[in-house]
């Protein structure tokens, strides 16, 4: 079942303004009950699941009170939504049930066999998926819990009071009233769809835009154009829209009272905001500029910007080097350099984050080592890298009240859905040695804390990095090169066992600590085993090799001597260049001796020749003896027996061996 399911909760839509300065929020504002500003979510994971997924205990924590509330087991990880409003908490369990529980009751089972779910504005309506795609709602403002399906791959769906918008697999945009339980189709060939109030925007198959004044007006077409919903807003009777037909990202508006007339802004258009009827865009070159819809000319803000917002009038924005910069009286005023999150409050004070992990009120630093932080109506709660929670209000930030000291008790944190501090297992954790504890031949590894892995096969440690976004309170994966190929690792350490993973096993290896001598003395009789068996394994291949040089050797002298038999009968010695070599001095006192022997009228006979032994003198060079035994006959009939025991001197050159001298 491993990857086989996936998960997501999607946060309420509080306004929360994070990682620089996005577009602002809608006008829906989240209610926050006086309870929810001052609790915070804290889960402790325990074991992963069969999915390898993590699963643990929830606990709320309100500030004042001395002990943390378990109001939950087996949830599991970053899939649990707490209801701002309603001060109850959703969760999944590992064995994918959804859950419903608040503080001091039982937990209340909504549904199984559950994928996603989602809550939309901390409404009584939960959204839910099952592992077939099936869309699913619950209505939890009724005595009884009412659980209806809406569709098979609903690509979109929204709520709007008691009425369900969705998009069918069929492209129809369809509501579904809870109350009535009537449907009807308000469009059909739908791609996508968004509201603005009641009007209601869509676009075709084709991302041609469409209007609705409501769901019971007939669709109006404002342009034939590639249209992303995310680029539309309506100013009074004007639709604004940035049209990617031509790939020029075209900033266009279409006034609607006068015939959907449309004209152009800019061209290579990446972001904008229409505030109190001016226009400000950002273009690709990171141009800021100011116009309106009947202004011809527009006038430019700032340059190199890749982020900007609107908060109170004022114009924030953020350069390519994460500078955060405020427009005042038409000028750039730098605010802060190196800025990864901010948040800018209702009467101007901005919270923010650095690169170097620094909490910032404006230009008063309040905290280091920060993870991350949350707000709400100008409070703020932040997290530290020495497990420390606090909160404070931006009106009063000297007023820093510490919550907990023992986070590190936690995997994760969260306030208001947001996620602020995360306690995650590093290499410090896992270092030691380790003992396979499921292998049949004894494994062991060592880990240090630098992250350098070795087992007991390896010949020098593998230099491992955990990949971030990996990292879990139980579990991370590690990457890193051995032999100059990739390799990854799952670590999981649960219970102080170790469990590895390497992506190119489908089963992990489970291990235990043990001591470090213990590991040691294994290795080191490895090593001992290990070179033992090389030098076997050289001494059998040079035994191999040997044996195969003899051949040959014995193979060019064993020819020689029949091709000298030969010679001597016949006196042709044409062929003894391919047993002698041609450069030595053998060769041609040998071809001698056979041409004036011939000359003479003798011969011989072979009567026996036997290899009796090869002295090595150097890689390429032999000397191998040979007991010869022939009976020579003269011109004149007579003969003789002769017995010899010649060396011959044999060399290996690039296309084989040949004999060089002769010792007799």
């Amino acid at each position: 079942m491993k990857n086989k399911w996936k998960f997501f909760i999607a946060s309420g839509a509080f306004a929360l303004l994070l990682a620089g300065c996005g577009k602002e929020s809608t006008n829906q504002k989240t209610q926050v009950s006086e309870t929810a500003e001052q609790t915070f979510m804290m889960y402790k994971q325990q074991h992963m699941n069969e999915d390898s997924l993590g699963s643990g205990d929830l606990y709320i924590h309100k500030i004042g009170q001395k002990e943390d509330e378990k109001i939950a087991s087996d949830v599991l990880e970053q899939n649990f939504h707490y209801n701002v409003e309603k001060d109850y908490v959703l969760y999944l369990s590992d064995d994918y049930d959804l859950y419903k529980v608040a503080s001091g009751t039982s937990k209340e089972k909504l549904a199984k066999n559950v994928v996603t779910f989602e809550q939309l504005n901390n409404s009584d309506i939960i959204f839910y998926r099952d592992q077939d795609e099936n869309l699913y709602s619950i209505d939890l403002g009724q005595k009884e819990v009412v659980t209806e399906k809406i569709g098979n791959g609903v690509s979109q769906y929204t709520l709007k009071d008691k009425q369900i918008y969705y998009v069918s697999k069929d492209q129809d945009l369809l509501v579904y009233n809870l109350e009535t339980r009537e449907e009807k189709t308000i469009a059909e060939q739908v791609n996508a769809f968004k509201f603005n109030g009641e009007e209601l925007f869509y676009t075709n198959e084709d991302n041609m835009l469409f209007y609705k004044e409501n769901e019971d007006k007939e669709g109006v077409k404002i342009t034939g154009d590639s249209v992303g919903l995310y680029m539309v807003e309506k100013d009074a009777n004007d639709i604004y829209f940035v049209s990617n037909e031509n790939e020029d990202n075209s900033l266009k508006v279409s006034d609607m009272k006068d015939q959907n007339r449309t004209s152009k802004i800019a061209d290579d258009v990446i972001d904008y905001q229409v505030v109190d009827h001016e226009t400000i865009y950002l273009t690709g070159d990171g141009d800021l500029f100011t116009t309106a819809k009947d202004r011809d000319t527009s006038k430019k803000l700032a340059t190199d910007i890749s982020n900007f917002s609107v908060h109170n009038g004022e114009v924030y924005m953020q350069d390519e080097d994460e500078t955060l910069y405020v427009l005042k009286d038409e000028k750039q005023q730098k605010i802060a350099s190196n800025v990864e999150e901010s948040y800018i409050s209702k009467t101007g004070e901005v919270a923010y984050l650095t690169k170097d992990h620094d909490l910032m009120v404006d230009h008063q630093k309040i905290e280091s080592d920060v993870q991350s932080m949350a707000n709400m109506n100008d409070t703020v709660a932040y997290a530290t890298e020495e497990n420390k929670l606090y909160y404070m209000n931006l009106g009063n930030v000297d007023d820093v009240k510490l919550v907990s000291d023992e986070l590190n008790h936690y995997s994760t944190v969260s306030y208001l859905n947001k996620e602020i501090y995360r306690n995650t297992l590093s290499f410090k954790d896992i270092a030691g040695y380790w003992k396979a504890t499921d292998s049949e031949e004894p494994n062991y590894v060592v880990i240090k804390e630098n992250g350098d892995f070795s087992t007991m096969y390896s010949e020098k440690p593998i230099r491992l990095k955990i990949e971030k976004d990996s990292a879990s309170f139980m579990n991370f994966v590690a990457v890193g090169k051995t032999s100059g190929e990739d390799l990854a690792a799952d670590f999981t350490l649960e219970d102080d066992k170790l469990t590895i993973h390497y992506s190119s096993s489908e089963d992990g290896q489970k291990f235990e600590r043990v001591a470090e001598a213990s590991v040691k003395a294994a290795m080191k009789q490895y090593q001992q085993e290990q070179t033992a068996q090389e030098k076997r394994e050289q001494e059998h291949e040079l035994a191999i090799e040997e044996e195969e040089i003899t051949n040959e050797m014995d193979q060019t002298v064993r020819s020689y001597l029949s091709e000298f038999s030969y010679a001597m009968n016949s006196g042709d010695t044409s062929s003894l260049s391919s047993y002698i070599s041609p450069s030595s001095s053998f060769y041609k006192s040998q071809k001698q001796y056979i041409e004036n022997s011939f000359d003479k009228g003798n011969g011989v006979n072979e009567n026996n020749t036997t290899i009796v032994n090869h002295e090595k003198i150097n890689d390429s060079k032999y000397h191998v003896s040979v007991d010869e035994d022939y009976t020579i006959y003269k011109e004149d009939g007579s003969s003789k027996d002769a017995v010899y025991t010649n060396v011959y001197t044999v060399e290996r050159f690039d296309n084989g061996w040949y004999i060089t001298g002769l010792n007799e």
